[in-house]
């Protein structure tokens, strides 16, 4: 089973603080810079912490840390696998 795949674009100088969150919370999510020119992060996270997640980028938006998220595809999926197998 792959991890569900976020990606997120957060104001820079908020990014510090999102990263420290998840570390202190046993690093439910795997982060990873994707594009730092555009402040653009992505996560991985599994089924069963995905819930609590979303309800933290909720949080990060509502309070300006992130200006969105999506769920997208796990882009280490080959197109040759499922999330099935």
């Amino acid at each position: 089973m792959y991890c569900s795949y976020y990606v997120v674009t957060a104001h820079r100088h908020m990014i510090w603080l999102i990263v420290a969150h998840l570390k202190s919370h046993d690093n439910i999510a795997f982060h990873r810079t994707m594009d730092g020119a555009r402040d653009v992060l992505e996560f991985f996270v599994t089924p069963a912490y995905e819930e609590q997640l979303v309800k933290w980028f909720d949080l990060y938006q509502e309070e300006g840390f992130i200006f969105g998220y999506k769920k997208e595809t796990n882009r280490l999926i080959s197109s040759e696998e499922s999330l099935c197998e």
